[in-house]
């Protein structure tokens, strides 16, 4: 599994791949609160021809307008409202990311004369909550699996054993689960395969979907815990389809 930098973070709080949003250091304080409300941005760099002179924020301006009552913010130049920011490089890793965040609101990704896009704490945040988002669904699948089959056997353990039983003594190296807690997904499939006849209706009408549901989520998941695959390598569309199925059928 990859490190992830900002660039990894920039490249995913893009829409598109699209210069980043700047406004001129000769334009107004309100054209930049204009700029900033319809495009529903907190911040903006001010750009001198090719070249970043700062950044002009929702906060810079607060700050001006208190310390300056009397300002005619049409009129002002969004300098008087200029900020320093804080630079980093594309390659600049997740941990140094956090410390940044822990003092800035925003960070610049690249230089003064090479601007590559702005990243806020909610980019991180947001990126961080895709990169995890698989996982934890894969984590309520299975809890969900878990669930229904002890509502639906009240004796799991004897159930468990009968599932298992004859492959263990064809297959001399196959242990039985002692419990649910210690099922694979290959095991979950062939749970539900053996015992369908005792399962909800609705797991019996859709017994085809059912089975390539689960191998689908087994084969996605050991890319992601055996393989170490990134987020982006996976079949996302199916462990979605498969958290709905099966959380739904416990809710």
């Amino acid at each position: 599994m990859k490190f992830f930098t900002a660039g990894d973070v920039l490249e995913h709080a893009k829409i598109a791949p699209t210069e980043p949003l700047t406004i001129s250091r000769d334009e107004s304080v309100y054209d930049a609160l204009t700029h900033m409300l319809r495009n529903d941005f907190d911040q903006l760099p001010v750009m001198r021809d090719d070249e970043v002179v700062g950044a002009v924020t929702f906060k810079s301006i607060a700050r001006l307008a208190k310390s300056v009552p009397d300002s005619n913010l049409e009129k002002m130049s969004v300098m008087g409202a200029l900020v320093s920011p804080t630079y980093v490089s594309v390659e600049h890793d997740m941990f140094g990311l956090f410390e940044t965040f822990a003092v800035e609101e925003f960070v610049l990704v690249g230089s003064s004369d090479n601007l590559g896009g702005i990243i806020t704490r909610y980019d991180v945040f947001h990126f961080l909550k895709e990169q995890f988002r698989p996982f934890i669904m894969i984590g309520e699948i299975e809890r969900s699996l878990r669930t229904l089959f002890e509502r639906e056997f009240p004796d799991i353990e004897e159930h468990i054993q009968e599932t298992f039983a004859p492959r263990a003594e064809e297959d001399p190296s196959y242990s039985v689960p002692e419990s649910l807690d210690y099922f694979n997904f290959e095991e979950y499939k062939r749970f539900i395969a053996t015992n369908f006849e005792d399962l909800p209706e609705e797991l019996r009408t859709d017994q085809e979907f059912v089975l390539k549901l689960l191998e689908g989520v087994r084969k996605n998941r050991n890319s992601l815990f055996h393989f170490r695959a990134g987020v982006d390598e996976i079949d996302r569309e199916i462990i979605e389809v498969a958290h709905g199925y099966f959380t739904g059928l416990v809710e």
